[in-house]
């Protein structure tokens, strides 16, 4: 879903290899992470508040640490 997403961008000036990055970078940190965090670490309650907490959090870093922008 992700990799369709961003090839759909046409003025998008990444390589191949940016793309797959990207595309697993985001899948990890909005997926998995927070799955992994409630289901099998359990450090993270599984309510709507604590995952909108996440996310927020999660997108705040996802764009800190991007070394590339897309508008």
């Amino acid at each position: 879903m992700f990799r369709s997403v961003l090839r759909e961008r046409k003025e998008t000036s990444l390589a191949q290899g940016d793309l797959e990055f990207l595309a697993n970078y985001l899948c990890d940190m909005l997926i998995f992470a927070p799955r992994n965090q409630i289901l099998i670490r359990g450090s993270m309650e599984n309510s709507r508040k604590a995952k909108a907490e996440y996310f927020e959090r999660a997108i705040a870093m996802i764009a800190k640490s991007l070394p590339f922008a897309i508008d």
